[in-house]
C-alpha cells in the first residue's frame, strides 16, 4: 500500500467529520489534525438485527442461534447471513460469518430445511481481496492461534500462512498462491487438512495440498 502512495495513520481517532461548502470532507482527529478528503470510507462493524424476532435464542451479540441445519429454536424458523450464529458439524462450535458468500451458501441451506430436505451446512469460510493486483485469501475460522507457518516471502507478497491452534490449522492465507487457499479450505472441511507438525517436518506441503484433495477425491 505504502509503495502505491497510501498512508497510513496509527492509533489515531476521528473526533468529527466536516463538510464544506464546496462539498469537500475533512476528518478533524483527536490530536487536532485535520485531513482532507474526497469521500470517507467508515467501517464500524456490523450488529445483527434481529430485534424484531421473538420466541427464538439468541447469542450474546443478538444473533440467532441455530443448530448445523441452520434452524433456530423456534419451529419453522430458518436463519441464515450476518445474523445466524450455526453449529459446526465439524466442531460443534457456534460460529457468525460477515461474509456475502457465506450468505448465499446458507440461503440454500435453509431453504432445502424449509422444504423439509434437511442438509448441515459445513462450508468452509472464504475470504479475499484484490487490492494493487494483488490477492489475498483467506480460508477458515481461527479466533486465537498460538503458532504461526509461513512458506514463501512475505516481502515479495508470495507466500502461504498457517494460523494454527492446539496442534490444528485454523486457517490459511495466501497471496499468489490461490489454488493453495482453494485445497486448504476443502480439506477442512473434510476434516483431512494437515497437522502443524506434518508441515513442519516436511510430510506434507503447500504444493501438496491440491494433490492429496485430488487423491481424497479420487478414493
Amino acid at each position: 500500500f505504502e509503495s502505491k502512495g497510501v498512508k497510513f495513520k496509527g492509533s489515531v481517532a476521528v473526533s468529527e467529520i466536516q463538510q464544506g461548502a464546496s462539498g469537500g470532507l475533512t476528518a478533524v482527529l483527536k490530536s487536532g489534525d485535520k485531513l482532507q478528503c474526497d469521500a470517507i470510507v467508515v467501517g464500524v462493524g456490523v450488529i445483527p438485527n434481529c430485534s424484531f424476532v421473538s420466541g427464538a435464542e439468541k447469542g450474546r451479540d443478538g444473533s440467532l442461534v441455530t443448530d448445523e441445519f441452520l434452524q433456530t429454536t423456534a419451529e419453522g424458523l430458518f436463519a441464515a447471513g450476518d445474523l445466524a450464529s450455526y453449529r459446526s458439524p465439524r466442531t460443534g462450535q457456534q460460529l457468525r460469518v460477515e461474509h456475502w458468500d457465506v450468505a448465499t451458501s446458507q440461503g440454500r441451506v435453509a431453504a432445502k430445511g424449509m422444504l423439509g430436505k434437511k442438509e448441515s451446512f459445513d462450508q468452509t469460510p472464504f475470504f479475499w481481496t484484490s487490492l494493487f493486483g494483488k490477492n489475498l485469501r483467506y480460508v477458515g475460522h481461527c479466533m486465537q492461534f498460538d503458532e504461526l507457518l509461513v512458506d514463501g516471502d512475505l516481502s515479495k507478497l508470495n507466500f502461504v500462512a498457517f494460523y494454527c491452534h492446539g496442534k490444528e490449522v485454523k486457517a490459511v492465507a495466501t497471496m499468489g498462491r490461490d489454488p493453495v487457499a482453494v485445497a486448504a479450505g476443502e480439506l477442512m472441511r473434510m476434516g483431512r487438512m494437515p497437522s502443524p507438525d506434518d508441515l513442519k517436518a516436511g510430510r506434507a506441503s503447500p504444493a501438496g495440498l491440491a494433490e492429496e484433495l485430488k487423491r481424497l477425491s479420487c478414493a
